[in-house]
């Protein structure tokens, strides 16, 4: 079992010299960084523009709740209802397009 434990080592170190100069470690400093340039991002990430499609889907999405919110204000259980199912509609119409492609 030794013997054959040795024989690994040996055939392993054999295999790393065959592949040195091909081979990168933690410590190889042979590398040229300075060759690789940095693209900077077109936007930063903390840049809070909003375009004006992002201001009318808030705003549509806004008046829908409140649409919502004011029905079940106004009738209760009846008017959760009305929202829930007017929502499997959607849903369904949205399915049939995304599997049309």
């Amino acid at each position: 079992m030794r013997a054959l434990c040795c024989t690994a080592a040996v055939l392993d170190i054999a295999y790393v010299n065959t592949l040195k100069g091909l081979a990168m470690t933690a410590t190889a400093t042979d590398i040229d960084l300075s060759s690789q340039k940095t693209k900077a991002p077109s936007r930063s990430r903390f840049d809070v523009s909003v375009s004006g499609e992002e201001i009318q889907f808030a705003t549509l999405a806004l008046a829908i709740l409140a649409a919502w919110i004011g029905a079940v204000a106004a009738f209760g259980f009846a008017g959760l209802i009305t929202g829930a199912l007017t929502m499997v509609a959607v849903m369904f119409v949205m399915l049939v397009i995304i599997s049309r492609g």
